[in-house]
């Protein structure tokens, strides 16, 4: 995966007892791209656009992002007038991660299939939790239901459904003595199958009388575009001159080759053009 799919979080966010539909909200905003100046990042998004995102609804978004910004995980949450009476997108203030950090994926947002919070929180820790080259981690259980304050059921259960959805993959490893030790699990890659594009087949004809009269104009078309290109060089149409039509001897063509083709092209100057032609 490039390194434009990945952002980073920080490692702290499981050490401020934060709920795990706090944590999916504040996992969003710290997905966006912004513009990082003096340590301070610095989006620009609706409500809405966060609620579409997440799953959750536009005033639980707001309420989320008030505790946020009574925590200091967002420092700034502004909101300008676009006219006298109306209000425009929301501006927010996040703090630039430059140490003690790990990376998520933004594909896990774009995903047909949306986590539940519990599933969000769970595939966060076992991001945090993974080797940064080989997305690997060897947590027990046990360690899972310490860190997360969760029973070990709903521990096994939620990484059960992360399997299933294909976010993460289970290995067992087997000693020398036949038995099993602690299984080891790794992070998939998230690939989001795009859908086609369905294009409109062209109209064929099976018959030969619908396609002749088509064949038939071309071939006229083909025939006498050589012959006006080299006739719009040197002659004048006898409705832009005045007084009897006069004969040009010089129009030559030098596709013609049989006599067909040239008794056409006298007829056509004789009765169209009001002219005579001389080989």
């Amino acid at each position: 995966m490039s390194s434009n799919e990945l952002f980073k979080m920080p490692n702290t966010i499981f050490d401020m007892n934060l709920s795990s539909t706090e944590l999916t909200v504040l996992t969003a905003m710290y997905s966006l791209r912004g513009v990082c100046y003096k340590n301070k990042k610095y989006i620009r998004i609706s409500q809405k656009a966060i609620a579409t995102m997440t799953g959750l609804t536009p005033k639980t978004i707001s309420r989320i992002i008030d505790k946020l910004n009574r925590l200091n995980l967002i420092f700034e949450v502004r909101r300008y007038y676009v006219d006298e009476h109306k209000l425009g997108t929301y501006h927010y203030t996040l703090p630039v991660v430059k140490y003690n950090y790990f990376f998520v994926s933004r594909r896990i947002f774009k995903l047909s299939n949306k986590l539940t919070a519990s599933e969000f929180r769970m595939y966060l820790y076992c991001c945090k939790c993974a080797d940064s080259r080989t997305m690997q981690f060897w947590n027990s259980f046990n360690d899972i239901c310490n860190q997360l304050n969760l029973h070990r059921s709903s521990v096994i259960a939620t990484l059960k459904s992360l399997i299933k959805k294909g976010l993460i993959s289970r290995y067992r490893v087997k000693k020398k003595d036949g038995s099993y030790a602690d299984n080891y699990y790794q992070i998939n890659t998230i690939l989001i199958h795009k859908p086609k594009i369905q294009r409109k087949k062209r109209r064929r004809y099976s018959s030969r009388l619908s396609i002749f009269p088509f064949r038939f104009v071309l071939g006229i078309f083909k025939s006498y575009k050589g012959i006006v290109h080299n006739l719009h060089k040197t002659v004048k149409c006898f409705s832009l001159s005045r007084g009897s039509p006069k004969i040009y001897t010089s129009v030559r063509s030098t596709h013609l080759y049989t006599n067909r083709k040239k008794n056409n092209i006298k007829l056509y100057l004789k009765y169209r053009c009001n002219l005579e032609y001389y080989c």
